[in-house]
């Protein structure tokens, strides 16, 4: 629910099809979005931050609702992995981060991690870990005043287990309105 929550506020221009908790594949359940929407974005330094908020909303749904001791379960271990590869492109190939300038290390992720000398690593995993901070920060912001939405989605997908994209804008619009 908190995945396509932040989705649907920060990333609207891609439209959601799905939201399902039914386990596929490696995954404990999804948000399917339009393939022909997400190749149209241009990525900013906010919308690529908002990119990692909405992979790390999941996480951090399950943290404000049980805590830190009974959520995050290890469900979000692909979501963790998947905002840190964003980041670190968005730092190191497309030179969206300010301190680092207009670094750009067009080969694989691999072998920017492996030819780099030790001192721009760590620069870069700096860099790397503000930037999944700042996005944790504002997302856990964002899931606060939109908890209403979240929890509304949440029951409907324990109820239905799958939920069409257009019923999570008409809950996100109902709660807002609330």
């Amino acid at each position: 629910a908190g995945h396509a929550i932040a989705h649907a506020l920060w990333l609207p221009e891609i439209a959601i099809e799905q939201v399902t908790i039914a386990a596929r594949e490696n995954k404990e359940g999804f948000t399917a979005f339009s393939a022909e929407d997400s190749s149209r974005i241009v990525e900013t330094r906010c919308a690529v931050r908002r990119h990692i908020g909405s992979l790390l909303a999941g996480r951090l749904a399950e943290v404000l609702r049980y805590g830190t001791d009974e959520g995050p379960a290890t469900g979000s271990s692909d979501d963790l992995v998947r905002a840190r590869n964003v980041a670190f492109v968005a730092v190191v190939h497309h030179g969206l981060d300010a301190s680092m300038g207009e670094l750009s290390l067009a080969r694989s992720d691999e072998e920017d991690r492996a030819l780099m000398p030790e001192s721009l690593k760590q620069e870069v995993f700096a860099r790397v870990r503000e930037w999944l901070e700042s996005a944790r920060k504002e997302t856990l912001e964002m899931l606060e005043s939109h908890w209403q939405a979240v929890q509304t989605l949440a029951a409907e997908l324990l109820e239905h287990e799958y939920v069409p994209g257009a019923r999570v804008m008409d809950i996100l619009r109902g709660c807002r309105g609330a």
